[in-house]
């Protein structure tokens, strides 16, 4: 089944201008290039993804589907969106998964192996970044990845294209939380500095091939022992791949503005 096809079906109980709403997001955005990206659990374990600003839950019911060895939490501060991904979930008979309205402020040091962030920063004023990214870090577990997907600025013409969607859906249609006319798209060198004064070791993958719009996504890791020297930096193209942290290869060989985004 197409992605469209599943968040067509997911999102059943919801009304129709949303169905349709979330399915054209799900076919502009790269989500199953992201999960691609979490990393198998292996046999006998059980980790936890959160999602911060989850919206309606399409992004955890696609983990769900590619990664069925997560524990999903998703976190919103939009009470409505919280409560159609409810029922989205209970429809689909989906277990193992907590909905919750709570800003990332509030949630628990350590708890968590991988959150999420997909387009919900440019919503939030860059001075806030760096509070929201620390709470992140230490939100994850040592070893834990933060997969933040924004916008690379470096390609203006597909970030003018949008820049014209944001205004419509937020300034217009009021089909995402936000302040109207307010959007930060910093540079890709500013998401990576930011990530790094958090704590993370930081690498950067271009995701905008055969899209519209120019998505970048950096994904933050957290060393599995925190006051190790930090790594170099890793950037690479689209298709390549980053090692995983080490117990994969044993099994393997303060803040209430972000999480507005109607995923």
């Amino acid at each position: 089944m197409s992605i469209a096809l599943f968040v067509w079906h997911f999102l059943s109980p919801l009304p129709v201008i949303w169905r349709i709403h979330q399915v054209i997001r799900s076919l502009l955005s790269p989500f199953g290039k992201i999960i691609a990206r979490i990393p198998r659990t292996p046999a006998g374990e059980r980790r936890t993804l959160l999602d911060l600003g989850c919206g309606h839950g399409i992004f955890l019911a696609l983990a769900h589907r590619m990664r069925p060895g997560l524990s999903l939490i998703g976190i919103d501060l939009d009470p409505q969106k919280i409560r159609q991904a409810k029922e989205a979930f209970a429809n689909a008979g989906t277990r193992g998964h907590k909905l919750a309205v709570m800003s990332i402020a509030d949630f628990p040091e350590g708890s968590v192996d991988y959150i999420s962030i997909l387009d919900v920063m440019y919503l939030v004023p860059l001075i806030m970044w760096a509070g929201i990214l620390k709470k992140c870090y230490d939100s994850l577990k040592p070893g834990g990845w933060l997969f933040l997907k924004e916008m690379n600025t470096g390609k203006p013409g597909k970030l003018a294209i949008l820049k014209a969607e944001e205004t419509l859906a937020v300034n217009i249609f009021g089909l995402t939380m936000g302040e109207k006319n307010t959007f930060t798209f910093p540079s890709p060198e500013e998401v990576r500095r930011q990530l790094k004064s958090a704590g993370f070791d930081v690498e950067q993958v271009p995701l905008d091939r055969g899209y519209h719009v120019p998505h970048m996504l950096w994904i933050g890791h957290k060393p599995e022992d925190p006051d190790a020297p930090p790594s170099a930096e890793a950037e690479h193209p689209e298709q390549g791949a980053r090692t995983h942290s080490s117990r994969d290869k044993e099994h393997n060989g303060g803040n209430q503005r972000a999480g507005n985004r109607g995923s």
